[in-house]
């Protein structure tokens, strides 16, 4: 008699779990098959809890499965909107859709068809996505990230990026806000700067950002700072239209973040809808090939999150035809490179705390990105910019 092999799986036990904000999807590998149970907290939205780290604006992965609780909405982008209920059979073809739960109970489903390609983060040479704005932001405000940012950048202001206290000072200037004037801080992270800005010049300040904890951290500073009256910080995936109406700032901010949007173009046309007549902008982009970059390195420098590498004069043809009128653009490789190497530098001297924080293979990935970042900074093959820019009067 043949030899009999039964394999047996348990989602108590799974052999993969993928998580994310307000959700999480358990993986079963049962021979050729991946079987997966998706649960999604009351709020959780596909574009704006799954998407971001993958890159994409739309799921397009195909499913078949069955809802085992709660409640959900499908919906493709030519209008069809699709409900799913407890005990619900449903096959969702591989079309671009958006997703999101439906009433206050978690939504629970079981995947039988598309569940390893679901919510699977770009993984470019092999390499592991890096969490590195969830270990932040989920520590923020501990002893130990605030050591590391007074030695990294001299002043610490809550910044998670390139931008030093004096760069900032720079761009104030640029933006010449009054105390009447509304600033839109676009993924403004954990508010820091965004509440420094608001305090220098009086002006008030809306945020958004599409991390959940970066906002909560946010609110909590602009409470702090007694500074609620003037600063408002909502979580917002600005990828897509801004929830805005049109002309409702005079003025723009948006800090080594460009670099996470697909369709720079429309957001630019947006930038310039929320503007007021004469409005300014000020934005950075970190992520300008200006030398060779071997594909291990560039797997590196965005194992982050989506990146849109591009080379000079992109940006300024885009703000071109979204219809600013540009003003200044000035090279701010400089302080990329150096902040660089001073965080990987920082981290690098508390290794052991941060390991037990973060993990193993976060705190080692997080150090692997930066000292990528500092070395193509330093080379000049990888830059940063500063860009000026107006909605014409």
């Amino acid at each position: 008699m043949d030899a009999l092999t039964v394999t047996l799986g348990c989602f108590d036990k799974p052999d993969e779990v993928r998580t994310f904000e307000k959700g999480r999807l358990e993986l079963v590998r049962i021979g050729s098959l991946v079987l997966g149970r998706a649960r999604y907290e009351p709020g959780w939205r596909w574009s704006e809890h799954v998407g971001p780290s993958t890159g994409a604006v739309r799921c397009v992965v195909e499913h078949v499965g069955m809802v085992l609780s709660g409640a959900a909405t499908v919906a493709f982008d030519d209008g069809r909107i699709i409900e799913l209920r407890e005990g619900s059979l449903f096959h969702v073809p591989a079309v671009p859709h958006d997703s999101w739960v439906v009433g206050d109970r978690p939504y629970v489903s079981l995947h039988f068809l598309g569940a390893d390609e679901y919510a699977r983060k770009p993984n470019p040479a092999g390499r592991p996505a890096v969490a590195l704005y969830d270990a932040q932001y989920g520590h923020l405000e501990s002893r130990l990230n605030k050591e590391i940012r007074a030695e990294a950048f001299g002043e610490d202001i809550g910044q998670n990026s390139w931008l030093s206290a004096d760069e900032q000072d720079l761009f104030i200037g640029w933006l010449a806000l009054t105390p009447k004037a509304r600033l839109l801080d676009v993924a403004c992270g954990s508010g820091g700067p965004a509440l420094r800005i608001a305090a220098r010049t009086g002006c008030s300040v809306q945020g958004v950002d599409v991390h959940e904890r970066a906002i909560e951290e946010a609110r909590a500073g602009a409470a702090r700072a007694s500074l609620q009256s003037r600063a408002a910080f909502d979580r917002v995936d600005a990828s897509r239209p801004l929830p805005y109406p049109d002309a409702s700032f005079e003025g723009i901010v948006c800090i080594d973040a460009v670099n996470h949007f697909p369709d720079r173009d429309r957001v630019f046309r947006d930038w310039l809808r929320v503007l007021r007549p004469g409005g300014r902008l000020v934005f950075t982009d970190p992520i300008v090939v200006t030398g060779p970059l071997t594909h291990d390195e560039m797997a590196i420098r965005s194992s982050i999150g989506f990146f849109l590498f591009v080379p000079p004069g992109t940006d300024e043809r885009l703000l071109a035809e979204a219809g600013f009128e540009a003003v200044e653009v000035q090279d701010r490789t400089g302080n990329m490179a150096r902040l660089a190497a001073r965080r990987l530098a920082a981290r690098g001297k508390r290794a052991a705390d941060l390991k037990a924080i973060e993990g193993t293979a976060t705190f080692e990935g997080q150090q692997r990105f930066l000292e990528v970042a500092a070395l193509l900074a330093a080379d000049r093959r990888l830059s940063r910019f500063a860009f000026r820019a107006r909605r014409p009067a």
